[in-house]
């Protein structure tokens, strides 16, 4: 499916943001405008639709992890999930082949270049005794028939930035104890099984994770009234709650989705 046929509502909001936008602005949506994703139009629930999200980038995290690929690649190869599936339905497109093809992605915009075959040997599940080279070797070709369809339909933004580097910065304004940060790190890790960044941004997704690491690890922190910080917490202070309590949703839905059947959505 090319991006001109497409008629998602999403997409078509997406698209009609001026050319010269930044990537992070044109996919920039609303938690609410979820609810009407390319999928839950096709007749998917929510929780449908964030299980099925959530199975994908927990794929691209293993994968990246048993690649040894640093996070941001893994956090681009997510990201790209996310933005493909707000233009296209989960019941279209497998979603597995398309996390495999957005890590493939990432790999070659990051320069951190892996072959789809590493790809699909690394996707295989089983023991070596149960890879066969013709399977490896028909998901590769999957995977480079999938790649032009996700650069086509995320529009070719692959300059994605991430919540980590913002966590840098925060840390030059407050003392924050290695505990928290790694804390911080792994929930950061954690955000990208949910499109928190489409909804909230990579800076306001840093200042809560690590407010919340620090809590988490029941370590006090001092913030100087003064500071730049202290007023861009100040001016988000009504979202802020809502990121928490969706944050917390996310652990919870993560803790009973593989309970339910796994495999590919199939239509209602």
């Amino acid at each position: 499916m090319c991006p001109e046929n497409y008629t998602s509502s999403l997409y078509l909001s997406i698209m009609n943001h001026t050319s010269n936008s930044r990537a992070v602005d044109r996919w920039s949506i609303s938690k609410e405008e979820s609810f009407y994703s390319p999928s839950i139009e096709d007749g998917m629930s929510l929780e449908e639709e964030f299980a099925w999200r959530m199975r994908g980038v927990c794929f691209i995290q293993i994968a990246g992890s048993r690649l040894e690929l640093p996070l941001p690649v893994v956090g681009t190869a997510s990201t790209l999930f996310h933005r493909f599936y707000t233009v296209a339905s989960l019941y279209e497109f497998p979603y597995d082949k398309i996390a495999a093809t957005c890590l493939f992605v990432a790999c070659k915009s990051e320069e951190t270049a892996r072959r789809a075959f590493d790809i699909a040997k690394i996707w295989s599940f089983g023991s070596e005794e149960d890879i066969y080279e013709e399977d490896i070797n028909e998901f590769a070709d999957e995977i480079l028939n999938y790649e032009l369809i996700v650069v086509d339909l995320t529009c070719f933004d692959l300059d994605i930035d991430h919540p980590y580097y913002y966590l840098y910065d925060i840390c030059e304004q407050i003392q924050v104890p290695e505990e928290v940060i790694n804390t911080c790190v792994a929930m950061m890790n954690d955000s990208y099984r949910l499109p928190f960044i489409q909804w909230y941004g990579n800076r306001l997704m840093a200042v809560v994770l690590l407010m919340m690491s620090f809590c988490g690890c029941e370590v006090e922190y001092e913030i100087d009234p003064a500071s730049e910080l202290a007023h861009y917490m100040e001016e988000h202070s009504q979202v802020i709650p809502e990121i928490v309590g969706s944050v917390m949703d996310m652990y919870k839905l993560f803790s009973t989705i593989y309970a339910s059947p796994t495999g590919s959505p199939t239509s209602p």
